[in-house]
């Protein structure tokens, strides 16, 4: 007769631990801030590296939608989102709306796209796994700080001085840049630059940078720009390099001088095999009056890298064992629920779950004292020890199933198994905030 598993899992009270690691294809769960949830579902993201080159970390655009190849995120909890290599490591994200500017919480618009740091060798593919559909999920603090193109180039969208992914220069009395609603190219809202008769010329802007681009690849820029009065050039500029050297080339889209109304203004360039970054803005190189308007940047060859999105795949859990109030519990004065996941196909047989004291007490003050606590699953209470700093008790826990045990607690002795119910009220029961 072959005996049956016996595993120790830690386990620290409302928050979920998963049990135990799984192969790599198989659902992964230890994500950050899981918030005592699970992911419920997952879309496999395969990479393709064309190129002659490793990919080491580069940012790649996978579109959010329904389509063949499509993330299908649209409407999800951006806050829920995690992304994990095919060895489970889990890495850095961003997502980015239809007008470029980050999605760090609520759903996820239509037209958005998910942006995912890729390793992958030359001539061959790599493995990613999205995550997401975990109502619990907290937002993660840090994510992916790269810009896959031109965040509000329409200038529409933002509050206060500036819009939404642009910075004005600092101005002085001669020479200020701002965003206002004076006859824009197009919607409500449009940039302008004013430098004062005699005033010396300078390089006054707004502008945004960060952008990411493949060295090797053609580009073009276009945007619009009109003019009152000016002496010298009125257009915009990018500058397109690397972190060393961030200005390897600087196409210049010149509007010229004097007086005209909105007139559109492009350059074509390759980027230097060595670039990878890009800022661009407006100018006003002389004196004046300009607005400006509507930027874009195309990429006009397809890039080395693709990412494919395959359809979502789901993970469908059973619940078990949690319960109300336990009339056996009624000289209880709070409970903590203590939940275990199960992912995986087989059981977990005869599994003994520990519980950190010490993070109990900080659920339940004065757990830490001994005879405060009982363990209860359902109406039924369970055998358990306290060893060291660690609550222990044994269950079973069958396959793709979170079940569920409460640790009750009061200041008078509790029933514990094998005793008798008959523990007369010390108060009304005060369930933890949430049950």
């Amino acid at each position: 007769m072959t005996p049956r598993r016996r595993s120790l899992h830690a386990l620290l009270p409302i928050i979920v631990l998963i049990a135990a690691d799984v192969p790599a294809a198989e659902w992964r769960q230890s994500l950050a801030l899981d918030g005592g949830g699970w992911w419920q579902a997952r879309i496999r993201v395969v990479v393709e590296n064309a190129g002659s080159r490793a990919a080491l970390g580069e940012p790649v655009g996978v579109p959010v939608g329904k389509g063949p190849g499509q993330a299908d995120l649209e409407g999800q909890p951006a806050e829920a989102v995690r992304v994990c290599d095919a060895q489970g490591t889990e890495m850095l994200l961003a997502l980015e709306g239809p007008n470029g500017q980050p999605v760090a919480r609520g759903p996820i618009p239509a037209g958005s796209t998910l942006v995912l740091p890729v390793e992958c060798e030359a001539g061959k593919s790599a493995v990613y796994y999205v995550y997401f559909d975990n109502p619990a999920a907290g937002e993660v603090p840090d994510a992916l700080m790269v810009r896959l193109g031109v965040t509000n180039g329409d200038v529409e969208a933002g509050q206060g001085e500036a819009p939404d992914g642009w910075t004005h220069d600092a101005p002085d009395p001669q020479h200020r840049a701002s965003w206002v609603a004076e006859r824009p190219q197009s919607g409500k809202r449009c940039l302008k630059t004013v430098v004062a008769p005699g005033a010396e010329p300078s390089w006054i802007a707004t502008r945004q940078g960060g952008l990411h681009l493949v060295g090797g690849v053609k580009y073009r820029m276009r945007a619009w720009v009109r003019a009152e009065n000016v002496k010298g050039f009125a257009g915009w500029y990018i500058h397109v390099g690397n972190r060393e050297n961030p200005m390897l080339i600087s196409p210049m889209l010149s509007g010229g001088e004097g007086t005209y109304d909105w007139k559109e203004v492009s350059a074509e360039f390759t980027a230097p095999a060595d670039a990878d970054l890009a800022d661009l803005g407006t100018v006003l190189r002389g004196t004046g009056t300009a607005w400006f308007d509507n930027v874009r940047l195309e990429c006009l060859e397809p890039g080395r890298l693709k990412a494919v999105a395959e359809r979502p795949e789901r993970l469908t859990l059973a619940e078990i064992g949690d319960s109300p109030w336990s009339p056996t519990t009624s000289a209880a004065e709070r409970r903590v629920a203590v939940r275990l996941i199960n992912i995986q196909p087989e059981p977990l047989a005869r599994s003994l779950v520990c519980v950190d004291v010490g993070m109990l007490d900080r659920r339940l003050p004065g757990a830490s004292e001994a005879g405060s606590l009982a363990v209860f699953d359902g109406r039924k209470p369970l055998v358990h020890n306290r060893v060291g700093d660690l609550l222990v008790f044994e269950a079973d826990v069958p396959p793709r199933t979170v079940r569920t045990w409460h640790v009750y607690q009061s200041l008078s002795p509790l029933p514990q198994a094998g005793e008798g119910s008959g523990v007369r009220a010390s108060g009304s029961p005060r369930p933890l905030a949430g049950e």
